[in-house]
């Protein structure tokens, strides 16, 4: 018994002191609502802001998918790492998506 709790500290002892080597990487989930610009020439921001409206609601059950325009790679990311997420959709959208202790919010 002794031996178990020496090769316990002796572990303890190494992960504490290599953190990096067993930390994961954070993974995102969320949908997006994409406007696609070339389908609505002269009324994206009008259409931005109904479906900003439309997210501000009370209603927060509500099905995103309808307000936006298909997207090739779909409207749901589920356990994306943040670094797939800024090959995606780029660094300055993957900064914003996962601020520190945030774990629910819109980024827009």
């Amino acid at each position: 018994m002794q031996s178990l709790n020496l090769a316990e500290e002796q572990l303890g002892a190494f992960l504490a002191s290599n953190p990096e080597r067993f930390r994961l990487e954070d993974r995102l989930t969320f949908r997006q609502v994409f406007l696609n610009p070339s389908r609505r020439t002269g009324t994206i921001d009008r259409d931005l802001e109904q479906v900003r409206a439309a997210l501000s609601s009370a209603d927060t059950a509500k099905d995103e998918v309808g307000l936006g325009d298909p997207f090739l790679l779909g409207e749901e990311f589920r356990a994306v790492s943040l670094r797939d997420t800024a090959g995606t959709f780029g660094e300055s959208f993957a900064r914003q998506v996962l601020p520190p202790n945030r774990v629910d919010g819109r980024v827009r």
